[in-house]
């Protein structure tokens, strides 16, 4: 199932005690949820291959709840790997609306359980989403120029190893 179709079937009242339940530190911000909860209601989604992946795992004897992105195999290009988890959190909220919920992810939770984990992902930088776009690039700018280092890097070493063997 759609994550847009989950939020579209429920109210905001039927969200908000659990989600303070799941998140009681929250609760000054729950009046920016509701908000945002309100604001993807109305959102188109966008196509998208990811899967929302939820599981409840364990730290320091205290569960809690890992939100992220899985890529079937089929769709990624190293298909030997196996489960990648991947950070949704600068993901667009469009985009997050047109992925489906991953169902076996081992952790099985009622559809506002859904809602309530997603809605404290994706608002985890920011209750804006113009805000968590402009994270996005300023962390997709700060990836390549790393990778670009990193090719300068391998292509200086490539040519030491080079000169290295000719002498």
């Amino acid at each position: 199932m759609k994550f847009s179709e989950i939020v579209k079937k429920n109210s905001w009242s039927s969200i908000k005690s659990l989600f303070l339940q799941l998140y009681p530190d929250e609760k000054p911000n729950i009046d920016e949820y509701e908000k945002v909860f309100n604001k993807i209601k109305l959102l188109k989604p966008h196509k998208s291959d990811m899967l929302i992946s939820i599981t409840r795992e364990m730290e320091d004897n205290k569960y809690y709840y890992d939100v992220s992105g899985y890529l079937p195999k089929k769709k990624r290009k190293n298909k030997l790997d196996d489960f990648i988890s991947y950070g949704l959190q600068h993901t667009s909220w469009n985009e997050w609306l047109g992925m489906n919920i991953y169902d076996k992810s081992g952790y099985v939770c009622s559809e506002i359980e859904v809602i309530c984990h997603c809605l404290w992902e994706m608002t985890y930088s920011s209750f804006d989403q113009n805000e968590i776009e402009n994270i996005s690039k300023i962390i997709g700018g700060r990836i390549e120029k790393i990778d670009k280092i990193t090719e300068n890097e391998k292509r200086k070493k490539d040519r030491i190893a080079r000169e290295k063997n000719l002498n």
